[in-house]
């Protein structure tokens, strides 16, 4: 864990542990976790896993310590709450949703770890959906935060968010029996994603180009945000090992 970090983990838990909160555990994912955060620049990100389902007050609460922890650590551009409860976790319909989240993104730093209930997952399409199926809405929904923004800086911050649940929605692009590695060199066709907003319009594909013929590209501007990359589609390291 990065040193100047510590002293964020250690409020967020100290803040969040309370008994009038309901926490059964909290969980870190995101660049804190992977311990490359940048600060002035990195967002910290929160799984909350709750006891019970929340209610309006008490999702009132939460976000007053959350924004307490934003003002206390002006060095995290932003801090996020993924909410969810303990029941929710661990219903089989959501295994493939919260099972792989909480097993494979987060880490837990304080409380009940229900990672621990699940085994490590295989790569597919079914993970994919259930974690960034819902990309065409939240998008659609950034583009018009990003629209309405007032500043220069709430814009890039936006885009950036934007960009990043863009990226992960490429998986949804996986097929079925995709392989788990890079092919063999001999195969000479590169295996691409693209995906932005443009005008309201949303658009995420899959395609096959000969190595070499182009460079990755990144795009902004005012009225949304794009991005065209250049990669095999393939699970990240922590599912290969």
């Amino acid at each position: 864990m990065q040193l100047e970090y510590q002293p964020l983990l250690a409020d967020a838990c100290a803040s969040l542990s309370t008994d009038d909160l309901g926490l059964d555990g909290l969980y870190l994912y995101g660049s804190v976790a992977r311990g490359d955060a940048i600060p002035g620049v990195s967002d910290l990100d929160l799984t909350l896993v709750l006891r019970e389902p929340a209610t309006a007050e008490l999702l009132a609460r939460l976000e007053a310590v959350r924004c307490a922890l934003e003002q206390r650590h002006p060095f995290v551009t932003k801090v996020d709450f993924d909410i969810g409860h303990h029941a929710q976790v661990l219903a089989t319909e959501n295994r493939n949703g919260w099972g792989f989240w909480l097993k494979h993104q987060c880490r837990c730093l304080w409380g009940n770890d229900l990672s621990v209930h699940f085994e490590r997952f295989r790569p597919s399409r079914d993970i994919a959906l259930a974690v960034n199926g819902d990309f065409h809405a939240v998008l659609s929904a950034y583009l018009t935060r990003i629209a309405c923004a007032d500043t220069e800086t709430q814009r890039l911050r936006l885009q950036r968010e934007a960009s990043r649940k863009l990226i992960r929605s490429t998986h949804v692009l996986l097929s079925e029996d995709a392989s788990t590695s890079a092919p063999h060199p001999r195969r000479r066709m590169w295996r691409c994603s693209s995906g932005g907003i443009r005008n309201g319009s949303l658009t995420l594909r899959s395609f096959s180009l000969r190595p070499g013929t182009l460079a990755p590209r990144w795009k902004t501007s005012p009225r949304g945000f794009g991005l065209f990359w250049i990669g095999w589609i393939h699970p990240p390291s922590f599912l290969r090992t």
